[in-house]
């Protein structure tokens, strides 16, 4: 059955806007969401930014991540993460920002599914709501409001089936 939920999140203090060096950044709360419904076991997160959860992996190594590989080609092995929580830019604006060039949605949540491990979590947060990648079911549906003025973000989970279950 598929969870439809909203979430109400502050932006963090240190955002782009007021200061941090870094744009973007998840709002208060949200990885502690994440943690607690699809967050244990071995976590990567391709397009981290400055963030420090999970194996970080990101083309930027001044941000110091895990890996430095773009994300819609990770060096990782096929089923291995428990969660993939993939937070790509957004929009071309945002590509600008951080000097990427821009990638197709789908291409990022095939390589996400890829790294994923049967019956792990692919979360993805962005704008809109995509199709689910192949080999998955959607699981979650959450809408995210960081406070007025502000875009709503989508939180898209998938869950990667087994083989058994692909047909």
């Amino acid at each position: 059955m598929l969870e439809k939920e909203f979430w109400s999140l502050h932006m963090a203090a240190q955002t782009y806007r007021n200061g941090q060096k870094y744009y973007g950044t998840f709002p208060e709360g949200f990885i502690k969401r994440i943690e607690q419904r699809w967050g244990s076991g071995f976590i990567i997160q391709p397009f981290a930014g400055t963030s420090k959860y999970g194996l970080t992996i990101d083309l930027n190594r001044e941000i110091r991540p895990s890996i430095v590989a773009d994300g819609s080609m990770l060096p990782v092995k096929e089923d291995t993460a428990d969660l993939v929580l993939v937070d790509m830019p957004y929009d071309d604006e945002a590509h600008r920002k951080y000097g990427s060039k821009p990638l197709r949605i789908h291409t990022a949540l095939d390589e996400a599914t890829r790294v994923c491990r049967p019956g792990g979590h692919i979360a993805f947060l962005h704008f809109i709501t995509p199709r689910k990648p192949k080999g998955t079911e959607r699981v979650a549906l959450i809408a995210i409001s960081t406070g007025p003025d502000r875009r709503i973000r989508a939180l898209s989970v998938f869950r990667k089936l087994y083989t058994e279950d692909k047909r």
